[in-house]
């Protein structure tokens, strides 16, 4: 009989991969120019989003943290890939006031490290002594391959039924993601 925790790295490996390690820093510039076109905003402050991303998840990276040593794992994950699947689908639904696109950003880089490998690696961890390495390097490898594929899947989404629907395309690819 194969080994259970192998198949909560196949799922940390999915998970990583729609996470916002992937999903944010590789797409974000496939939107620059569709925002400007649709509200007039300048790259400049379409790029501050980012910005309050980064800042936010660096802030709150510690407490995540701190949540994944004191509670299951997945009790952390789960609300956080509803959050950041609920911050992702929102922007599908922006208004000519560029707050509400600084304010999607700043809860998807509050809950963006629980959705990845920060918690993922908490989970692999609880199930690997022995070929933890090995765990984690195929748990990581998501990372990568969500770098190539997500933008790939972004612009096709955009050049086909516009930038709107590439937003609400990555709700699906987190509510999908389950470990056990």
């Amino acid at each position: 009989m194969r080994y259970a925790g192998w198949r909560v790295v196949a799922a940390a490996f999915f998970g990583v991969m729609v996470s916002f390690a992937a999903v944010v820093p590789y797409t974000f510039s496939l939107f620059l120019a569709p925002l400007h076109v649709a509200f007039g905003w300048k790259r400049e402050a379409i790029s501050l989003a980012f910005g309050i991303a980064a800042m936010s998840i660096a802030l709150c990276s510690p407490a995540i943290g701190h949540l994944l040593d004191r509670y299951p794992p997945r009790r952390i994950i789960l609300p956080a890939i509803v959050l950041f699947s609920s911050g992702l689908a929102s922007l599908a639904f922006l208004g000519p006031h560029i707050a509400q696109f600084y304010l999607s950003y700043l809860l998807l880089g509050i809950v963006g490290n629980a959705t990845a490998q920060l918690a993922y690696s908490r989970v692999v961890s609880t199930w690997f002594v022995e070929r933890r390495g090995m765990a984690f390097a195929v748990m990581l490898t998501g990372n990568g391959v969500g770098s190539i594929l997500l933008p790939l899947f972004a612009q096709h989404t955009m050049e086909t039924d516009g930038w709107r629907t590439a937003y609400l395309g990555w709700a699906p690819l987190h509510s999908s993601v389950d470990f056990r």
